[in-house]
């Protein structure tokens, strides 16, 4: 771990920072890797209106010089961004920049992952390095130390001291004073933080003002002075300049405020009444500024401010006008109160500044109220199928019912799979009142707080929108995909898939929606556990439909469920190429992963499981396993597994703690997931481990009754043959049916335990068929784990089948290597890792020459290797080398 400071002082910043989230946070607010966007992390450019003001740039220096620390605090329009973008642009080392928005809860979590990215984009732009690492390998955890870790990694791999800059720090006042307050605490001077912001986020820094009052930088030292007034008017117009007397007018009408003087300034204006910001501003801009402008721009801001951010595509929609990107420019080179960002590739965004945008929207909607919700409406349209949930937002403004119910019905899957829950629920509660009572609304709803994890209102009000059903095609195109989501028991959540694939095949296959729905409905059949051939079909579906449209959070989603569907049914190894072909990116944490997050995590320690990689599997469960998603989440399937892998180590202290796992996981089914009977098996699987096997069979007795859970019986069915109960075992098995045998894993696990019981009642016979089969469904696709947890035992029936011609003999030495690694019997030298592998193969009937073909090396390397054998284990031949082992 890289650190900056001594290990104390750390540790005892971290723990502040700790200490005070618990306050901050609410239990649902967002844990993980969330995206920042670019222009966020972006000082924008800076206007070529603007003059430079040199003593507010030394001002900025000095305060840094004493403390390492400058707070600008101003109202809005004091010029605090400006003068940042400024300073950044001459600024001689590193520079971070941050620019906070308005967000529900006051988060340290958020603003630190926003530090990251400011850092990762001001040391290592273009290049993916810690920050892209940790989201790949632990996705899941966003710890404050490893939030803390990464910004100290990326200090330290910074030349010279870093300043970063978190304009707009109102938005999160808290979070920004203990998140600064502990990173100037370990980062030992690498590190130089300039916060502006409205009033109040200051009080986060007060113990740091007492000891330095002048690292605050307030509205008096902003004002623009007389000699500042003149240069502006000369550099934004030389032939209307304007003497001392004038500039002297324009501080008394203005307070120096530097937005009013910038309107003030415009051309054209008069001399008017005082302005007191911000209160007069719409006014203001009614009769003096938007006269100076000519006609055509004078519409086209009042227009564009509609949206507080945006591009080219959206000014032309909201302004039906074909030039308005070259408007966007005229208005920013004119110093009309925009900014312009420029992406690495090109990218061009235009951020409005957020007094002036209010201050229009304001006027429009006093002037014209009908124009401005038609100014939405066309926003909402525009923004459907780029940005959904600021679509909703717009729509919302219009008070337009029938627009408010077509917005939500045609974006509502999305926002539920990629986005947005809390948007879409707040849109649908506060919605007209003529949708309150709309049974498709209701029942959308009833999905948001499903998804927001409070499953008994959801029902209750699901249970109200079918009580109010109509024939609309909005209800019939919503219910089924709906009901998936709502569903929990087996048979109702059956019922909702086959309504689902069946309004897929009458359905639109060009809407926007359509790609959501072909995801729902395979998400929904793999939880049903009876087709998962068809799982696989739509979730393939939906990943090519997804990535063709470049939706990419979907066809995220879509490809860790496939991955799941692949592996969970059987096909590890196609599962293993989809991982290795395209990596699976790290899955956004929003609602939807709050709700079903993790399952790309599981299905890859699944594949790992079952492939017995222990580390790599111990390591993605532990992982997952510690995720606060709850105990009917991918989390609760960790922690199942992780109980499996420990219980067959035989370890009680071990065993002991992992008993405290089963906290974690549900008593209650969900979604057509028998929690319950998973709690069960690890239950069971405890007892067995502590060699409780009376406790153990008394839990998997009940397995008997239990249908379209064949893992469940086949696990059960090992615990009773390890209690010496194989009547036991070989009846959960009779139980598994045909489809559920022909799961590669599910079979491999079933015919080793019946090839075990068979061998222990002494039909050899009977035992080697069983393990043929069970090689048979084991080796294509590379499966290890119910050979390799039975040991000793499977020891001799293995060295049997390696005796015999078959078409699996690199798969059975290999199992015989693996064993031998964990293995204690073999006197002699310790072997190396390659004469253990050449070892497993000399128990069977391969020659040197295809035992150099198996492992792709010479006949005389594999010569030598038994040479060395022979010499380590004490012997002079092959057949006394392999006797060592019998």
């Amino acid at each position: 771990m890289t650190t900056l400071s001594d290990e104390s002082q750390n540790t005892g910043a971290i723990g502040d920072l700790q200490a005070g989230i618990a306050d901050a946070l609410g239990p649902s607010t967002a844990r993980g890797w969330v995206p920042t966007p670019w222009y966020l992390t972006s000082a924008s450019d800076l206007p070529s209106n603007v003059i430079d003001r040199p003593h507010l740039r030394a001002r900025v220096d000095e305060s840094l010089d004493i403390a390492n620390v400058i707070l600008i605090v101003a109202p809005p329009g004091f010029g605090k961004s400006v003068l940042l973008t400024s300073w950044a642009a001459r600024a001689t080392s590193t520079v971070a920049w941050l620019t906070l928005e308005p967000t529900p809860h006051d988060d340290p979590v958020a603003v630190l992952m926003g530090i990251v990215a400011a850092l990762e984009r001001a040391l290592h732009p273009g290049r993916a390095s810690i920050l892209t690492t940790r989201r790949t390998t632990s996705p899941h955890t966003t710890d404050i130390t490893g939030l803390m870790t990464t910004v100290a990694e990326l200090l330290t791999s910074a030349p010279s001291p870093v300043t970063m800059v978190i304009d707009d720090a109102q938005h999160a006042p808290s979070a920004v004073g203990s998140v600064i307050s502990a990173l100037t605490r370990v980062s030992a001077s690498r590190l130089r933080v300039i916060c502006a912001g409205t009033a109040g986020f200051e009080t986060g820094f007060s113990r740091l003002m007492m000891a330095h009052p002048g690292i605050l930088m307030d509205a008096r030292e902003l004002a623009m002075t007389v000699p500042e007034i003149i240069a502006t008017a000369h550099l934004r117009n030389p032939d209307h300049t304007i003497d001392a007397d004038a500039a002297t007018a324009v501080v008394r009408e203005t307070g120096g405020w530097p937005a009013a003087v910038a309107l003030r300034l415009l051309p054209g204006d008069t001399p008017s009444a005082r302005i007191h910001p911000p209160e007069r501003l719409p006014d203001y801009i009614r009769e003096v500024v938007l006269p100076s402008l000519r006609p055509p721009l004078r519409q086209f801001v009042l227009d564009a401010t509609t949206s507080l951010t945006l591009g080219p595509g959206l000014a032309a929609a909201l302004t039906d006008d074909p030039s308005s990107s070259r408007l966007l420019d005229e208005c920013a080179a004119n110093g009309i109160f925009l900014d312009r960002f420029v992406d690495d590739s090109g990218a061009i965004m235009y951020r409005w500044h957020d007094l002036f945008a209010r201050a229009c929207r304001t006027l429009v909607r006093r002037t014209d109220p009908a124009h401005a919700q038609r100014l939405h409406a066309r926003a909402a349209r525009y923004l459907l199928h780029r940005h959904a949930a600021e679509a909703l937002t717009h729509a919302s403004f219009t008070e337009d019912a029938t627009l408010i119910r077509e917005m939500i019905c045609a974006s509502w899957l999305q926002l539920l799979v990629e986005q947005d829950a809390r948007t879409l629920h707040e849109v649908c509660v506060s919605a007209p009142d003529t949708l309150q009572e709309d049974p498709t609304i209701t029942l959308i709803r009833a999905t948001c707080i499903r998804l927001l994890g409070d499953g008994d209102n959801a029902r209750l009000v699901a249970a109200r929108a079918f009580a109010h059903q109509d024939e609309s095609a909005q209800w019939s195109r919503t219910q089924p995909f709906a009901q998936i989501l709502l569903a929990d028991g087996e048979d109702s959540l059956l019922a909702a898939v086959t309504a689902a694939l069946h309004a897929l095949t009458v359905g639109d296959s060009t809407s926007t929606l359509h790609p959501y729905q072909v995801f729902i409905a395979g998400w929904g059949m793999m939880r049903t556990r009876q087709r998962p051939q068809e799982a696989i079909r739509l979730l393939r579906a939906a990943v090519d439909e997804a990535t063709r449209t470049r939706r990419t959070v979907l066809a995220n989603r879509a490809q860790s469920n496939l991955l799941f569907a692949l592996v969970y049914g059987g096909h590890l190894t196609a599962g293993h190429a989809l991982i290795t072909g395209t990596p699976l990116s790290q899955e956004t944490v929003d609602d939807w992963y709050r709700y079903d997050g993790g399952i790309g995590m599981f299905a890859h320690a699944f594949l790992a499981y079952w492939r017995a990689d222990r580390p790599l599997a111990d390591r993605l469960l532990t992982e997952l396993s510690a995720g606060t998603s709850g105990e009917q989440s991918y989390p609760a399937l960790a922690r199942l597994y992780l109980v499996l892998i420990i219980s067959a180590g035989h370890h009680p202290a071990a065993i002991r703690t992992a008993n405290a796992l089963l906290t974690g996981i549900s008593s209650e089914n969900r979604h057509g997931v028998p929690w319950a009977t998973y709690r069960a098996l690890a239950q069971a699987a405890l007892h067995a481990g502590l060699h409780a096997h009376a406790d153990a069979v008394a839990i998997v007795q009940q397995f008997r009754e239990q249908r379209n859970v064949p893992l469940v019986r086949a696990f059960g069915a090992d615990i009773a043959r390890q209690a010496g109960r194989g009547d036991l075992a070989m009846e959960l098995l009779s139980g598994l049916t045909a489809t559920e045998r022909r799961v590669s894993y599910v079979a491999a696990s079933a015919e080793t335990t019946a090839a075990l019981v068979a061998w222990a009642d002494g039909d050899a016979a009977r035992a080697r068929l069983r393990l043929r089969r069970a090689i048979a469904a084991a080796a294509p696709e590379g499966i290890l784990w119910p050979f390799l947890s039975a040991g000793e035992e499977i020891r001799p029936l293995l060295d049997d089948a390696a005796s015999s011609s078959t078409p699996h003999t690199d798969f059975i030495a290999h199992l015989l290597t693996r064993l031998l690694n964990t293995s204690s019997r073999i006197v002699g030298e310790p072997l190396s890792p390659r004469e253990q592998e050449v070892y497993g193969y000399l128990g069977t009937t391969m020659t040197a020459e295809e035992i150099a073909a198996a492992l792709f090396v010479s006949t005389n390397t594999v010569r030598s290797h038994q040479r060395s054998i022979y010499r380590k284990l004490g012997v002079t031949s092959r057949r006394d080398a392999v006797r060592l082992r019998l």
